[in-house]
C-alpha cells in the first residue's frame, strides 16, 4: 500500500505541475452548476465579472491515462488554471483512490456534492495533496459518472473548488475497465443517464 501511495504522490506531482494555487470559486461554482453550456458564460458574467475577475474561455474536461508502465490508471480534471484538480487512480487488484492535489496536510473531511447530492469522505495526507479510498461501485463514483458538476468543500472551512464532470463518464469508465472493476461492454452503474 505504501508503494501505491508513493506512486500516487509522484503522479500528482507530474499531473499538477508542482505548487497549487487556490481555485477561483466563482468560476468553480459556475462550472459545477452549469457545465459546458451557454448558461456557464452567463453565470461567469453574473458572479465573476461582478468581482472583477476575468475568466478564461477554456473549460476543463476530464481525461484519463496510465502511469508507471500502465500499472496505475487515472481519470481526472485540472482546475481552470491547471494547478489543481480532482483525480481517480486505480490499480489492478482492488486499489482505488480519489485524490485532491494541493490540499493542506492532515486528515480531514471533505464534502463532495454532485448535482445537489452530497457525499462525505475522509481524506489522508500524501505528498502534494490528500487521498481517500473509494469503492468503484459506491454512490459517489456512480454520481460522478452521470453528473454535470462536483463542488468540493472542506469541513474545516468552505469551498475548495467546483469542477465540471464533462467527459467524466468516459474517463472514469476507462480507468474502471482497465483496472478490472468493469467489463469493457458493461455499463452497470446507470452510466449514460446524463441529463444535459
Amino acid at each position: 500500500m505504501k508503494s501505491f501511495a508513493a506512486a500516487l504522490s509522484v503522479a500528482l506531482a507530474i499531473l499538477s505541475g508542482g505548487a497549487v494555487a487556490q481555485t477561483n470559486s466563482c468560476m468553480g461554482n459556475c462550472l459545477a452548476s452549469e457545465g459546458d453550456t451557454p448558461s456557464y458564460h452567463a453565470c461567469i458574467r453574473r458572479l465573476c465579472n461582478a468581482n472583477h475577475v476575468q475568466p478564461s474561455t477554456h473549460i476543463p474536461t476530464w481525461n484519463g491515462g496510465a502511469i508507471q508502465d500502465g500499472a496505475i490508471l487515472w481519470a481526472g480534471i485540472d482546475t481552470q488554471n491547471g494547478q489543481s484538480g480532482l483525480y481517480y487512480f486505480c490499480q489492478q487488484g482492488g486499489i482505488s483512490d480519489l485524490l485532491i492535489p494541493g490540499t493542506p496536510p492532515g486528515q480531514q473531511t471533505f464534502y463532495l456534492t454532485v448535482d445537489g447530492q452530497t457525499f462525505e469522505k475522509t481524506f489522508r495526507t500524501i505528498t502534494n495533496g490528500v487521498t481517500a479510498t473509494v469503492v468503484p461501485e459506491e454512490p459517489l463514483i456512480r454520481a460522478m459518472r452521470g453528473g454535470k458538476g462536483v463542488v468540493i468543500e472542506s469541513q474545516r472551512g468552505g469551498m475548495v473548488m467546483g469542477l465540471p464532470l464533462i467527459n467524466a463518464e468516459e474517463a472514469l469508465e476507462g480507468a474502471l475497465v482497465g483496472c478490472g472493476f468493469m467489463a469493457p461492454d458493461e455499463r452497470p452503474l446507470g452510466a449514460g443517464e446524463r441529463q444535459d
